[in-house]
């Protein structure tokens, strides 16, 4: 597959992600945040954290999924995103990271959210 093609699937599930993720009481603040060596894909609130979420997104079902695509490599490049965003927004919140895996595959997309995981 192309890359474009890809990249639309990956927003789209994005765009999915932070819908659910709102139906579920969380806020919208930011997304796709980058910096130098690393991205966030949403950054949102819910109660006293400051979530950022990374979405990834699997439009047939295979052998592994996306979890294995959060590697050591990846996970680095949100630390760092986290901690420049971090360090620019003052904020009272806690931070949290969170991992949304959106299924599209069958006749309604179908969501896995990862709350509070650890990098």
């Amino acid at each position: 597959m192309d890359k474009n093609y890809n990249q639309r699937v990956g927003k789209w599930g994005e765009e999915l992600a932070s819908l659910f993720l709102q139906k579920k009481g969380y806020q919208p603040i930011d997304k796709n945040f980058h910096c130098r060596g690393g991205e966030v894909d949403l950054i949102m609130t819910k109660d006293e954290y400051l979530v950022f979420v990374e979405v990834k997104t699997r439009t047939k079902p295979t052998a592994g999924g996306s979890e294995e695509s959060l590697n050591f490599r990846k996970m680095k490049r949100v630390k760092k995103a986290i901690d420049y965003y971090l360090v620019g927004h003052d904020t009272p919140l806690s931070p949290r990271f969170d991992v949304v895996i959106v299924e599209i595959f069958g006749s309604h997309p179908q969501f896995i959210h990862y709350e509070a995981v650890e990098i």
